[in-house]
């Protein structure tokens, strides 16, 4: 049964974990043999709009699957949980947005929790 999907935010008022992850949605809906432990999340927010992962968008994502350097990630940093480009430095990871008004965040390794990577993303016309 089709049920809405969570939202993360993504720039404004950061939701926390606990906000954001409310309840069960099966991304094989969108993605035909999407792994068993993939998730989605309903996006808000503009800090990815370059990357074309705009609000009310819904991106799959892949727990198994660690993001590779540049690629587009989940993280939870102090239960605030946002969607950037990673990269991977010696003792921290970059956080980059795909929108020229934020700012880059560096933060250290042992302060960030890297749940997946980004699979797919789809919008709903």
């Amino acid at each position: 049964m089709w049920k809405k999907p969570p939202t993360i935010s993504l720039s404004k008022r950061r939701l926390t974990a606990s906000e954001t992850i409310k309840g069960y949605w099966n991304p094989e809906q969108l993605l035909e043999g999407a792994p068993k432990n993939a998730f989605a999340f309903k996006v808000r927010g503009d800090s990815m709009e370059e990357a074309s992962i705009l609000t009310n968008d819904v991106v799959v994502v892949n727990p198994e699957l660690k993001p590779k350097h540049g690629g587009i990630g989940v993280v939870v940093i102090n239960d605030e949980i946002t969607l950037k480009y990673i990269f991977y430095n010696k003792d921290s990871i970059t956080l980059k947005s795909a929108n020229k008004k934020f700012k880059d965040r560096i933060i250290k390794n042992e302060d960030i929790t890297i749940i997946g990577s980004v699979i797919a993303s789809y919008r709903k016309f």
